[in-house]
């Protein structure tokens, strides 16, 4: 989710909101919520270890069953 900080402002704005304080809070908010999300590079990331953590736990695993 993404904030289209134009639209912000100008909701802002039309709510009685002079110009620059309205642009003001939009970016604000846009640069709150940039720092709080994943990006694709995160996931990217995340993907990548989930799948060596797996790739790692799948031979005690295979070795348990085994013993059963």
């Amino acid at each position: 989710m993404t904030t289209d900080t134009i639209t912000l402002a100008e909701e802002l704005e039309s709510s009685g909101l002079d110009t620059a304080p309205a642009k003001r809070i939009a970016k604000a908010i846009h640069e709150h919520q940039s720092e709080h999300f994943a990006t694709k590079a995160d996931l990217a990331e995340l993907k990548i270890s989930l799948m060596i953590g797996n790739a790692v736990l799948a031979g005690p695993v295979v070795a348990l069953i085994k013993l059963i």
